[in-house]
């Protein structure tokens, strides 16, 4: 929860690093389940699906609020057919 330092110390472990997710010009399909502590996270291709859990441990439960997608300043993406969902 950024608290006037921007986004230093709010980063999540583990990072998951891949060479081969995010080519330029493939398309992919990112799910995002979070549940109190726990983010998972699926990516898929057409080569390739990807799955990563971080758990929350260090920082409050965020139960409502904005959603923010963020990516390297050096990347540029199309986001299309962004839903959001909550059970019921």
């Amino acid at each position: 929860m950024p608290d006037g330092r921007g986004l230093r110390g709010t980063g999540l472990q583990p990072e998951y690093e891949s060479e081969t997710l995010f080519e330029p010009g493939v398309p992919h399909k990112v799910t995002v389940i979070k549940t109190d502590r726990d983010l998972h996270m699926r990516i898929e291709n057409a080569e390739e699906t990807f799955h990563a859990h971080v758990r929350n441990t260090d920082f409050p439960v965020v139960t409502e609020g904005r959603i923010g997608i963020r990516h390297m300043f050096t990347r540029s993406s199309q986001y299309k057919n962004f839903t959001v969902s909550v059970p019921e």
